[in-house]
């Protein structure tokens, strides 16, 4: 039996081949994501080639970078275990979603990022499972009450663990305690002031329409309504008047 000199564990073979047919491409990702070769609408190759630069360069990963229906997909082979991929993976996802937006545009137009490893190695020992699937999720801790507290201590889980004893810990200190009070009176202040200025908007807008009301010739019941239901005195609707003939 003859050995096979390449095989597709060879990053620049695979590269190479992928690229070069895109098709092949195309299946290879819908069976990774899980999804249909026929729902793939928008499918492009944003490194297609491989410059002799690239190859000289330490650590290099030839990788495949893809729009896939909107989507960065980038897909990789590593064949040997240099140790520390799944944070080395973790960093690579955060780099392509990070530069998915250009500056100044909105973080709401972020795309969804997938990363793909083609492993040449077992990198989970104790696992029996053949592909492992991993998201950046929301960890929801948003108990209301001591029960519920509780409840989320009984789950074992040792770092949710820590999290509540710190949270209790912190809550009951006079620091947090003193600083709350104060956070606590600013955000008063500051809807106090928000509610002030708002008033102070509409009551300008009011005088603004009696200051037209005047000049229409409206009648004087429409102007007093007006000026009672802006909280406006007598002597100033007095100057309003003036001001309306003055304009």
């Amino acid at each position: 039996m003859t050995k096979l000199k390449y095989t597709m564990k060879t990053d620049t073979l695979f590269k190479i081949l992928f690229t070069k047919y895109q098709d092949l491409l195309k299946r290879l990702v819908a069976a990774l994501l899980s999804i249909s070769y026929e729902s793939i609408e928008q499918f492009i190759i944003i490194n297609p080639d491989i410059s002799p630069e690239e190859l000289g360069k330490k650590f290099c990963r030839l990788d495949i970078n893809m729009i896939v229906n909107g989507q960065k997909v980038d897909l990789e082979v590593q064949i040997a275990d240099e140790g520390n991929y799944p944070e080395r993976s973790l960093f690579y996802w955060a780099r392509e979603f990070s530069t998915g937006i250009n500056e100044g545009e909105n973080y709401r137009e972020l795309p969804c990022t997938i990363v793909i490893s083609i492993l040449g190695y077992v990198q989970f020992p104790n696992s029996d499972k053949f592909h492992s699937e991993f998201q950046a999720l929301e960890v929801t801790f948003n108990a209301q009450t001591e029960e519920e507290l509780k409840k989320i201590e009984e789950m074992g889980v040792p770092v949710m663990s820590e999290a509540i004893a710190a949270y209790r810990h912190v809550a009951a200190s006079d620091e947090f305690i003193q600083k709350e009070k104060m956070r606590s009176k600013a955000r008063h202040d500051e809807a106090q002031a928000l509610g002030n200025a708002e008033r102070r908007g509409r009551a300008t807008g009011m005088e603004e329409m009696i200051i037209l009301a005047f000049q229409s010739n409206a009648a004087s019941e429409v102007i007093e309504t007006m000026r009672k239901g802006a909280g406006i005195t007598n002597a100033r609707l007095a100057e309003l008047k003036k001001l309306a003939k003055a304009v």
